[in-house]
Parts: structure tokens; C-alpha cells; sequence
């Protein structure tokens, strides 16, 4: 395990840093990740995190959102996430055969984007100066 992946479990760490930009409440957690109270619509989701995604599937209801910053659809993260409630999954990086078995629509962001909100908060905790640097994505209808 890389000290990468210790920072996306560690307490207010990645993860914890993405639930709380995205308001999340209740929350409770998953092997990576978390899963709890969603109040926001794909549409707030994105303008949070601060660029494009993509759905997978069909949202009919955004109650319960599971969350694993970084490259987090795995089957059995989940297959976790749909037992313990969740009605959608956001993460990064998305493979279509993971995508098309998986057992809940999910919200595809870029890997950068749910991971920035906690290294902003490492670098003012830290006293750090922050550099934004998004990647240049484009979409094109």
C-alpha cells in the first residue's frame, strides 16, 4: 500500500475531504472509501468538484452517494457500496466492463477531482502554497 492510498483512508484524509465538499452527512465507510446522505443533484456534484463528468447508467435518485477518490470502481468496492445503501457511486476512471456490471449508476469525475479538495486542505494545514492544476478537458456535444 503507498503512502498515496494511506492518505485516501486516512482520517480527513482524501475521502473525508470529498464527503465534506459534497455535504455529505451521516456518513459511514466502505473499504475505500465512504458512502453517506447526498442532498445535491449530478449537476451541484459537478460544479463542486469543478469540471465536466459523466453518468453511467440512469440517476433516478442521488440519496445515498458512495465516494472513492482516485481510481475507485472496482467490482467490489461496488457491489459494498449497493449493500450498504448507496443509490449511486462516484469515483474516477471508469472501465466500460466494470461500468457495464455494475449494480449502481455511477459519477465518472477526472482523477484530479476528487482528490484536489484534499490537498488544498493538507497545504493550508500545512502552510504550504496551493497550485491548481486542472487538467485541460474539453467536451464536445
Amino acid at each position: 500500500m503507498s503512502c498515496h492510498t494511506n492518505f485516501d483512508k486516512a482520517e480527513e484524509g482524501v475521502n473525508d475531504a470529498l464527503a465534506e465538499l459534497l455535504s455529505l452527512k451521516d456518513t459511514e465507510p466502505l473499504a475505500l472509501g465512504c458512502i453517506g446522505t447526498c442532498t445535491l443533484s449530478p449537476a451541484e456534484i459537478s460544479k463542486r468538484l469543478g469540471g465536466n463528468v459523466r453518468i453511467w447508467g440512469k440517476i433516478t435518485t442521488c440519496s445515498r452517494l458512495a465516494l472513492a477518490a482516485g481510481s475507485g470502481f472496482d467490482p467490489s468496492l461496488l457491489d459494498e457500496a449497493y449493500v450498504k445503501g448507496a443509490d449511486v457511486f462516484l469515483s474516477a476512471e471508469m472501465k466500460h466492463s466494470v461500468a457495464r456490471s455494475s449494480p449502481l449508476p455511477c459519477i465518472e469525475a477526472s482523477h484530479l477531482l476528487p482528490e484536489a479538495p484534499a490537498m488544498q486542505r493538507l497545504a493550508i494545514k500545512k502552510g504550504w502554497q496551493y497550485i491548481d492544476d486542472p487538467p485541460l478537458l474539453q467536451t464536445i456535444p
